[in-house]
């Protein structure tokens, strides 16, 4: 099997050896059918946060893209990373609105979509997770909003994650990829790096 990685600057690309590099961008459609020659099935770990300007626009813009391409190409399957939590009624973030309908998108145009909506993704390149170290890293007291005692979620490592997404069903309603066990946010802070190494942190709700 070979594994072939989408980056927009190869330079800056860390990546294991045997893995085939190539130039695109998903801003860009002329650099995308190249990329996806001869792919039999595609992760989709794009998303817009931090590039400014409408994140949903953004989002399901580039989805568009990539569809375009995927249909010149002949790319059947695509496993998308989304998330959990969405509400259909309008009460989600603008981060839940753009995951949900950049899937959509990728919904309408790929043969083949699992849309695998996850709790936070534990492992490196995880934004959610890198967050919450930095959090405990650098807060010692957090203060911060109820969620903390009040939800809960089921994390899932990078291996869980993409183990079981390539042969899964598709489906359109989406394939949620809980972890195996359910624990509140503050017991995840609790857990982080930081504290396996002997730190502790204390936590104060407002």
């Amino acid at each position: 099997m070979r594994v072939r990685a989408l980056v927009r600057d190869p330079s800056r690309a860390d990546v294991p050896e045997g893995v085939d590099v190539v130039a695109a961008d998903l801003d860009d459609a002329n650099t995308l059918p190249p990329a996806l020659e001869g792919i039999d099935v595609a992760y989709y770990l794009v998303h817009s946060m931090g590039a400014g300007g409408d994140l949903v626009a953004r989002d399901t813009a580039a989805a568009r893209r990539f569809v375009d391409a995927a249909r010149r190409t002949g790319l059947r399957r695509t496993v998308y990373l989304g998330a959990v939590g969405y509400d259909p009624d309008g009460g989600s973030s603008e981060h839940l609105e753009s995951r949900r309908a950049a899937e959509d998108v990728l919904a309408d145009g790929i043969p083949e979509l699992v849309a695998v909506r996850a709790s936070m993704i534990v492992g490196p390149g995880s934004g959610s997770f890198g967050t919450l170290v930095q959090m405990v890293d650098r807060l010692p007291v957090l203060a911060t909003a109820p969620w903390r005692t009040a939800g809960r979620n089921r994390s899932a490592s990078t291996t869980c994650s993409t183990a079981s997404s390539p042969r899964a069903r598709p489906r359109r309603a989406g394939t949620t990829s809980p972890g195996p066990t359910s624990c509140r946010s503050r017991s995840s802070c609790a857990r982080s790096p930081t504290c396996s190494a002997g730190r502790s942190v204390r936590s104060r709700s407002r």
